[in-house]
């Protein structure tokens, strides 16, 4: 079968490689099942490069704007611009790679904006060819509650032959806008399993892995941090910080004032190599998120055995709390983070090696391709 991904959420060159890393293992799992696969995304440089070069991508050109997608506001006439010409490039690209490679049938990573090129496809040019949408979180949480925008996501929803959803409460939100069922399929990369080391030296170190942003709470992360170095006991403490986002010179600038530049360290993007010297030299993971799905962070802390603490949203605080794995806190609120975070510290405690491998497997990537494989065979 000739299988087209369509994806926001592909990288444009080696140093994006990091992005939406998942994907070449889903590419791998179609690849290895005999799938052709071919990707459609849209360009976010003058010449992108294929980081996967096994695999054929098409690029669409359409009236770029500055920032991440995920991003992109409707306030203003060059921000409606900018998104009607990607919704409409976008499905004139589905049509041109299913007339080019006979496509079968279209994988849409995620409902917005991938589910919507095809789904305004249909409606323009009569592209029949089923589709399967994929919905990672923010392009649900963005759009559901607002009348139009739900409309929207209902109807390209109810266009799919299958939706699916990486997150449990996800998929019920889904549901709920589809009246049709949702299917879970983690998005958590097989990143190795490392075992739990409470011997680590000091400085015992807080680790954040992510996109600096409100609504991943790194705000209130640090300041957390900086209530808790105000406790003279805790003199030894370290947070570790890795990516970037609108919030890192403010942040910066937060830790600078409070003299604490030698106990925070911003890491910026780093690579999986530097990434899992984090998850081996750093002792508790903090996800301070104040919307979200279950973020890959979780999976790959899980898979290190680090100790967690994170936001009771999306997935994390039932999964957290059931397992076992982590401490959950309410989100947006320092004073409950920081003696979370005092508490991990003072009361190390190993995670229960068997309450991880259980849900590891429950959120293994491998058996979600599994199950994804099964239902593309059943449309044929």
């Amino acid at each position: 079968m000739n299988i087209g991904i369509i994806t926001s959420s592909y990288p444009s060159g080696p140093e994006d490689a990091l992005q939406a890393p998942f994907t070449k293992g889903l590419i791998d799992c179609l690849t290895a099942a005999g799938h052709n696969v071919f990707i459609l995304t849209h360009q976010t440089v003058d010449s992108p490069k294929n980081v996967f070069t096994a695999t054929q991508v098409m690029w669409f050109p359409w009236r770029r704007t500055s920032g991440r997608l995920a991003d992109l506001s409707f306030n203003s006439i060059s921000a409606l611009l900018s998104s009607a010409s990607l919704f409409f490039c976008g499905a004139k690209a589905c049509k041109k790679l299913h007339q080019e490679q006979s496509i079968d049938l279209f994988l849409c990573l995620w409902a917005v904006p991938a589910g919507g090129y095809m789904t305004l496809a249909r409606y323009l040019w009569h592209l029949k060819v089923p589709f399967m949408v994929w919905c990672l979180g923010s392009d649900i949480h963005k759009f559901k509650s607002f009348f139009a925008t739900r409309w929207l996501l209902r109807l390209i929803l109810r266009s799919s032959v299958a939706n699916f959803a990486d997150g449990i409460e996800l998929g019920k939100d889904v549901a709920s806008i589809s009246s049709k069922p949702c299917g879970y399929l983690s998005t958590m990369r097989d990143f190795g399993t490392y075992q739990n080391d409470l011997s680590k030296p000091t400085p015992y170190t807080f680790l954040y892995i992510g996109r600096h942003s409100k609504v991943k709470g790194t705000d209130t992360l640090i300041e957390a941090f900086i209530q808790l170095c105000k406790d003279e006991r805790l003199n030894d403490l370290k947070l570790v910080l890795t990516g970037s986002g609108p919030l890192t010179p403010e942040l910066k600038d937060l830790v600078s004032k409070n003299n604490l530049e030698h106990r925070v360290s911003f890491k910026g993007i780093v690579s999986d190599s530097e990434l899992i010297e984090c998850y081996r030299h750093c002792h508790c993971m903090v996800i301070p998120s104040r919307n979200e799905s279950l973020p890959l962070v979780f999976g790959e802390a899980l898979q290190a055995g680090l100790a967690m603490i994170v936001s009771d949203v999306g997935d994390m605080g039932h999964l957290g709390t059931t397992y076992h794995v982590a401490t959950v806190i309410a989100p947006d609120s320092p004073d409950l983070l920081t003696q979370a975070m005092k508490n991990t510290y003072l009361n190390p405690m190993p995670v229960p090696e068997k309450n991880r491998h259980q849900l590891l497997e429950r959120l293994s990537f491998k058996n979600s391709m599994q199950k994804l494989l099964i239902d593309i065979e059943n449309l044929t």
